[in-house]
């Protein structure tokens, strides 16, 4: 398991928590303050997070869409960028290239 925190004068601002299971990575969550979103800072740390997963063996990405911490559609916008799909029931689908 991994956990990846992102600070900027000397606070915490992003972090990320996520596992590999074979060839998967499981995303069990990403967080930016609210401040510091639409900064870049969500894509920093979940780049960081793919490529650890990467250099585990991990070729694709899955994971539970959980909005309780913000916006639900700022949150899939952001997935949708990154080349994730949350699909209807709330999953999290995606493939490392």
């Amino acid at each position: 398991m991994g956990l990846w925190l992102l600070r900027m004068r000397g606070g915490v601002v992003g972090s990320g928590l996520a596992s590999v299971s074979g060839d998967q990575m499981n995303l069990e969550s990403i967080h930016v303050i609210p401040g510091k979103r639409k900064s870049g800072i969500g894509r920093k740390l979940l780049r960081a997070m793919i490529n650890w997963a990467k250099s585990q063996g991990a070729k694709k990405i899955k994971g539970e869409f959980k909005p309780e911490f913000g916006d639900d559609v700022q949150a899939k916008a952001f997935y949708a960028a990154n080349g994730i799909e949350v699909t209807e029931d709330g999953e999290l689908i995606g493939e490392i290239k």
